[in-house]
């Protein structure tokens, strides 16, 4: 004991967590030491005996061992608490006191833990994530998967049924094989930056019939529409329809976001297909079911422009390039696998939408991962001579 004492004349000694280490806790626990003992070093102890007493399955749950920790996070500063926070076992964590101290994110953590492994207790858990996610104000983004796969989670953030939920088409089983055999990955969906912010605020891509009854903020970027189907949403399978791109890019110089969808809408009802443009004739060659989507990856396929082949296309690319799949009425963004950005800064913007980080891919233009968009290898009827070599906007 005496030698331990000794220690009072060497600081550095005392404030060295690597020598506290080597002392065992007893020692560091006597009232002599406890108050030169460095605070991760206390933490240490305090989880030792609360380990010790769990797993000898003594009493723990009283407020002992989380008064002790309070004392000690009330002296820290919040960076330092936050750090130590990480180091406490989450069965300690559901202690009260320890729990209202977590930060919300942790809390929700917590939560979830206790709803996987406490079934029969889950209304209770989800109520209390549910005011946790509302009084914090935390975008989906930042909740696990597992949670938002609760539908009173996801109920907070998605106003819109996910695919999955969406009945199937009667010939849904065919057309999942075909889609299998044709390796068809996505769908997927062109927007400008602008719209796509009221996508992220709508919680998915609504049609334009849905748009206009809601009264929200859109600007369509096909304002006839001829194809008629106003309570669908275009889609084009495996790569985006160019022509609208140029359109889009060249001619009205927005920016664009690329968005890559499930394909599981290709089997759900109310969704149709044409294998050309679907505003030709006014409509008049869309179709539902399995013979049309087949029909949009048939060998020749004429239209307004003349005849086009397969010749160099890929299994998993339609026959046309304005070849079109048309989603009934919604698109829940947790069906979106994908989106492509031009910008760090829209990044950034959408990000602070709320929108999924792991989700947003940045291709800069002047990036050659840009090229693996770009269709021209599969569709040479549509190079525009004197074209700029890259496109800014994206």
């Amino acid at each position: 004991m005496k030698k331990i004492c000794n220690l009072q004349s060497s600081r550095a000694g005392l404030d060295s967590y690597s020598i506290w280490k080597l002392i065992p806790d007893c020692i560091c626990e006597h009232t002599k030491f406890w108050q030169l003992v460095p605070t991760e070093r206390k933490i240490s102890i305090i989880i030792n005996s609360f380990n010790d007493k769990l797993n000898n399955k003594k009493k723990w749950w009283g407020d002992e061992i989380p008064d002790q920790l309070i004392k000690i996070f009330n002296s820290c500063s919040e960076i330092d608490k936050r750090i130590y926070l990480t180091k406490i076992p989450d069965e300690l964590k559901y202690h009260p006191k320890i729990f209202k101290i977590c930060s919300p994110l942790e809390q929700i953590r917590l939560l979830g833990n206790g709803c996987e492994q406490h079934p029969q207790r889950n209304e209770g858990f989800l109520d209390e994530i549910a005011e946790i996610i509302q009084s914090h104000k935390i975008s989906s983004g930042k909740i696990p998967k597992s949670i938002l796969a609760y539908p009173s989670i996801r109920e907070i953030y998605f106003h819109y049924p996910n695919v999955e939920s969406k009945s199937d088409h009667p010939e849904a089983e065919k057309i999942q094989a075909f889609v299998k055999e044709r390796e068809i990955k996505y769908l997927v969906h062109l927007t400008t930056v602008k719209n796509f912010k009221e996508i992220c605020r709508s919680t998915a891509i609504l049609s334009r019939q849905k748009i206009q009854i809601l009264g929200i903020v859109s600007t369509p970027f096909d304002e006839e529409r001829l194809n008629r189907k106003l309570e669908h949403i275009c889609c084009s399978i495996t790569n985006y329809n160019f022509y609208m791109f140029y359109k889009l890019v060249y001619k009205l110089c927005e920016s664009c976001v690329l968005m890559y969808i499930k394909p599981d809408y290709l089997w759900k009802q109310g969704t149709l297909f044409c294998s050309i443009n679907a505003a030709s004739g006014n409509g008049a060659y869309i179709r539902e079911g399995l013979a049309t989507l087949q029909s949009m990856f048939a060998d020749e396929v004429r239209d307004n422009n003349g005849l086009q082949t397969r010749i160099g296309k890929p299994n998993n690319l339609p026959t046309c390039i304005q070849a079109e799949v048309l989603v009934y009425e919604s698109i829940s963004l947790e069906d979106v696998l994908t989106v492509y950005v031009p910008y760090d800064s829209t990044q950034q913007e959408l990000l602070d939408l709320g929108y999924e980080e792991d989700k947003i891919q940045v291709i800069n233009p002047s990036d050659k991962r840009f090229y693996i968009f770009n269709p021209f290898k599969y569709h040479s009827e549509w190079i525009v001579k004197e074209q700029p070599q890259q496109i800014s906007n994206f």
